[in-house]
């Protein structure tokens, strides 16, 4: 039997300085690692013990390639977050986010069972969230007695791979081989995957150049101080313009969604809103699981947990639909809720201040 992964979705972050993995340092045997953190999003009820031993498992791959990681465990509600996760959920220069899911969701990845995670790249070979399908890795260890946490790790390493070196392809071999078959299966019960020094290097140099101030500039900005449990967000009050992030967006929707949000005011911003493409919006939201109540049109999704905004680019229909829209997934931020209802209610009075403003 063939083992292969495939590849969809990802969200990574690079950082200078030292680096702790669950209380591992990681470093590099050539002089200072490049730098990496990741939000983990353990939607799968992963056992601590196994979710930490499959962490560690997949910095053991990225040091011996020069490059350090820290893992933040994000899987808490915002109130319950310590100290130690100020940055849960962060994208950009320096920060990636994982999400561990029960199974794969969609007819894309159900219907192919050796895919077992996910990394998406936007565009001009970037990308910022990677997924792994937690029933397809506890079927592999089983099927082929490899340890799970060797296996999660493996996989995690591999989709962070794609988003590290700008790309869905795989190699011949190593990690980032697309059939984990035989010599590949064994390496993984050993401990023994990992990037080779090409890979190593293109990695490297890919983080280091995100560390440059004409590219730092340009992604999200962290808060000064960090925020304490319970509060894990500005207000709208402390927050500019610019505190958020828009991605893929023409300079036209940029500009007319940042004077929107000005005016509508929202107690709680949101951090990022990202315009994709309508092939890959539906993958986010499959992947996301999203609920569309009935009568609903699926132009607009909020994922809570990491306060995005995910719009659907090919069905943008002007300055008026955005505002009334994103006045009702700013609604689901402000109600800190899932709920529709609790969405629109916040959202009228949103849409008052847009239309008071044009008279």
């Amino acid at each position: 039997m063939r083992f292969a992964i495939g590849t969809t979705l990802l969200l990574i972050m690079v950082s200078a300085g030292s680096s702790k993995a669950n209380g591992i340092v990681s470093s590099s045997q050539n002089g200072e690692s490049s730098q990496v953190k990741i939000s983990v999003f353990d939607r799968a009820n992963v056992a601590p013990e196994l979710l930490m031993a499959a962490e560690e498992e997949a910095s053991r791959v990225f040091v011996r390639a020069g490059i350090a990681v820290t893992w933040m465990n994000c899987s808490k509600p915002l109130d319950q977050r310590g100290a130690e996760t100020p940055t849960c959920g962060t994208i950009g220069a320096g920060y990636l986010v994982a999400e561990i899911l029960p199974n794969a969701n969609g007819k894309r990845f159900r219907s192919r069972l050796e895919v077992e995670g996910a990394a998406l790249l936007i565009d001009k070979e970037v990308g910022y969230y990677f997924y792994v399908f937690y029933d397809r890795i506890a079927w592999l260890a089983g099927e082929r007695h490899l340890p799970k946490n060797s296996v999660l790790g493996d996989v995690l390493a591999h989709e962070a791979g794609h988003l590290l070196l700008g790309s869905n392809l795989h190699s011949v071999s190593g990690i980032m081989s697309g059939d984990w078959s035989g010599n590949g299966l064994r390496l993984v019960s050993q401990g023994g995957m990992g990037f080779d020094p090409a890979e190593a290097r293109i990695m490297r140099e890919r983080l280091n150049a995100k560390r440059a101030p004409a590219v730092a500039a340009a992604e999200p900005r962290l808060p000064d101080a960090d925020p304490s449990p319970n509060e894990p967000t500005k207000s709208a009050a402390e927050t500019s313009p610019e505190d958020y992030t828009v991605l893929n967006a023409t300079a036209t929707q940029e500009a007319t969604l940042r004077a929107q949000i000005r005016l509508m005011h929202p107690p709680v911003p949101p951090l990022r809103v990202i315009f994709y493409p309508h092939w890959k919006y539906q993958d986010a939201a499959r992947i996301f699981r999203v609920h569309t109540p009935t009568g609903y049109i699926p132009t607009m999704f909020t994922h809570m947990s990491i306060q995005t905004v995910f719009i659907d680019r090919d069905r943008y229909r002007g300055p008026d639909w955005l505002g009334y829209w994103m006045a009702h997934e700013l609604g689901h931020l402000a109600a800190n809720s899932a709920s529709e209802e609790d969405a629109e209610r916040a959202a009228k009075e949103f849409r008052k201040r847009l239309k008071e403003s044009r008279n």
